[in-house]
């Protein structure tokens, strides 16, 4: 019997990606005698956000202003929380939760408010960003190498952009064997954080047990390797 499924950011194993270079950032290891089958009728969701970091920061107005890497993607003009998520830490462990007052997407300016002043700490402002590109990819073994094939690639910049909710990413079918990653691929000027508010992933999956999808596939003229080779071509 299938289960329907979403895999979560924490399903994958997550790396640091190297700025201005293609680089893996996610990875999902497929379990033994199973068969993961992505869902092409529920969307795919992701945002990833990079993190602006300063120690010894002190609050010294109720408005502030700071300046980020990397462009900021808003994602809804009246409530910029779901662009920006801003705290300051002191050393006795006590968080203050700032405001998000206005963003300069291209000009890389966040305007901050505070409750509280005459604080001082670790401040850390996460933020989705703008520019960049990613890929989602599927990697099986070839012979004594690898085989990877990426199958979606898009804007980083859109995908970041987008309301949660009206998502219109759909993956297309893919069979994901049991020796088989799921990853997902980016090139951006900004470093990933997956320790925030801000960054997640969904990506929709049919879990079958081996056996089954191969009698599935066999009862529709289909093997294992008709499967695999029409995904090649996507």
């Amino acid at each position: 019997m299938n289960t329907v499924k979403t895999l979560f950011l924490n399903d994958f194993e997550k790396y640091t990606n190297v700025i201005n270079k293609d680089s893996k950032v996610l990875e999902f290891d497929v379990p033994g005698q199973k068969i993961y089958q992505i869902d092409s009728s529920r969307p795919f969701r992701m945002k990833l956000a990079t993190k602006h970091e300063k120690t010894n920061y002190s609050i010294s107005a109720t408005e502030f202003n700071i300046t980020v890497e990397g462009k900021i993607a808003i994602v809804d003009t009246d409530d910029l929380t779901k662009s920006v998520h801003a705290e300051l830490i002191e050393s006795n462990g006590t968080v203050h939760k700032l405001g998000i007052k206005a963003i300069d997407s291209i000009g890389k300016k966040i305007t901050l408010t505070a409750a509280t002043t005459g604080i001082t700490g670790t401040l850390k402002v996460y933020y989705l960003f703008l520019d960049g590109y990613y890929k989602v990819a599927w990697e099986a073994p070839l012979g004594s190498s690898t085989e990877i094939k990426a199958f979606n690639k898009g804007s980083l910049g859109d995908l970041n952009s987008k309301k949660i909710f009206e998502s219109s990413y759909y993956l297309p079918y893919i069979a994901l064997l049991d020796d088989f990653m799921l990853q997902v691929y980016i090139n951006a000027p900004v470093v990933v954080d997956f320790n925030n508010p801000l960054t997640f992933i969904e990506i929709p999956v049919i879990e079958f047990e081996k056996a089954e999808f191969e009698e599935l596939a066999a009862s529709m003229g289909y093997s294992i390797e008709m499967v695999l080779e029409h995904q090649r071509k996507l």
